[in-house]
Protein backbone atom coordinates (compact mmCIF):
# COMPACT_ATOMS: atom_id res chain seq x y z
CA UNK A 1 0.00 0.00 0.00
CA UNK A 2 1.60 3.28 -1.05
CA UNK A 3 0.56 5.19 1.92
CA UNK A 4 2.59 2.81 4.58
CA UNK A 5 6.44 3.43 4.85
CA UNK A 6 9.46 1.47 6.74
CA UNK A 7 10.84 4.04 9.09
CA UNK A 8 14.51 3.20 10.86
CA UNK A 9 14.32 3.26 14.30
CA UNK A 10 17.70 4.07 14.48
CA UNK A 11 18.43 6.54 11.81
CA UNK A 12 20.03 5.01 9.18
CA UNK A 13 22.37 7.36 8.15
CA UNK A 14 23.53 7.03 11.87
CA UNK A 15 23.83 2.96 11.76
CA UNK A 16 22.49 1.04 8.32
CA UNK A 17 20.53 -1.64 10.01
CA UNK A 18 17.70 -3.17 7.52
CA UNK A 19 16.94 -5.60 10.05
CA UNK A 20 13.00 -6.00 10.25
CA UNK A 21 13.72 -5.08 14.53
CA UNK A 22 14.82 -1.81 13.32
CA UNK A 23 12.03 -0.65 11.65
CA UNK A 24 8.35 0.17 11.98
CA UNK A 25 6.05 0.44 9.37
CA UNK A 26 4.12 3.52 9.42
CA UNK A 27 1.48 5.77 7.10
CA UNK A 28 3.51 8.45 5.30
CA UNK A 29 2.49 11.54 7.55
CA UNK A 30 3.60 9.72 10.90
CA UNK A 31 6.71 8.71 9.27
CA UNK A 32 8.07 11.92 8.55
CA UNK A 33 6.43 13.20 12.50
CA UNK A 34 8.61 10.04 13.63
CA UNK A 35 11.81 11.34 11.83
CA UNK A 36 11.66 14.67 12.41
CA UNK A 37 11.25 14.08 16.47
CA UNK A 38 7.80 15.07 16.56
CA UNK A 39 6.18 11.43 17.29
CA UNK A 40 7.66 9.10 18.96
CA UNK A 41 7.41 5.83 20.06
CA UNK A 42 8.04 4.16 23.85
CA UNK A 43 9.95 0.97 24.85
CA UNK A 44 6.14 -0.56 25.64
CA UNK A 45 5.24 0.36 22.20
CA UNK A 46 3.23 3.62 23.12
CA UNK A 47 3.29 6.35 20.65
CA UNK A 48 3.80 9.68 22.25
CA UNK A 49 3.40 12.56 20.16
CA UNK A 50 5.08 16.11 20.63
CA UNK A 51 3.28 18.91 22.75
CA UNK A 52 3.27 20.93 19.87
CA UNK A 53 0.94 18.34 17.83
CA UNK A 54 -1.05 17.36 21.18
CA UNK A 55 -4.08 20.27 19.68
CA UNK A 56 -3.57 18.63 16.50
CA UNK A 57 -5.65 15.26 14.77
CA UNK A 58 -2.28 13.54 15.84
CA UNK A 59 -3.44 13.98 19.55
CA UNK A 60 -5.77 10.41 18.77
CA UNK A 61 -2.02 9.00 18.79
CA UNK A 62 -0.90 9.72 21.67
CA UNK A 63 -0.45 6.78 24.19
CA UNK A 64 -2.18 4.42 21.53
CA UNK A 65 -0.21 1.21 21.59
CA UNK A 66 1.43 -0.21 18.30
CA UNK A 67 -0.18 -3.21 16.83
CA UNK A 68 2.41 -5.98 16.82
CA UNK A 69 4.10 -7.90 14.05
CA UNK A 70 2.80 -11.25 13.14
CA UNK A 71 5.86 -13.30 14.30
CA UNK A 72 7.04 -12.10 17.71
CA UNK A 73 10.87 -12.07 16.33
CA UNK A 74 9.60 -9.10 13.78
CA UNK A 75 8.96 -6.74 17.53
CA UNK A 76 11.06 -3.68 17.15
CA UNK A 77 14.05 -3.51 19.64
CA UNK A 78 13.36 -1.66 22.75
CA UNK A 79 16.64 -0.71 23.51
CA UNK A 80 16.59 1.34 20.05
CA UNK A 81 12.95 2.52 20.64
CA UNK A 82 14.11 3.63 24.05
CA UNK A 83 17.21 5.56 22.93
CA UNK A 84 14.67 7.16 20.36
CA UNK A 85 12.18 8.40 22.66
CA UNK A 86 14.76 9.29 25.29
CA UNK A 87 15.98 12.05 22.64
CA UNK A 88 12.66 12.46 21.80
CA UNK A 89 12.43 13.93 25.49
CA UNK A 90 14.81 15.50 25.84
CA UNK A 91 14.26 17.96 22.60
CA UNK A 92 10.51 18.19 23.87
CA UNK A 93 11.73 18.77 27.93
CA UNK A 94 9.21 16.48 28.74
Amino acid sequence: MDLLEAAHIRPHAEEPNYSMTNGLLLRADIHTLFDVGLLAVDSRYRIQVAPALLFSEYKMYHNQHLRHPEFPSNMPDTDALERRYKEFRAKHAI
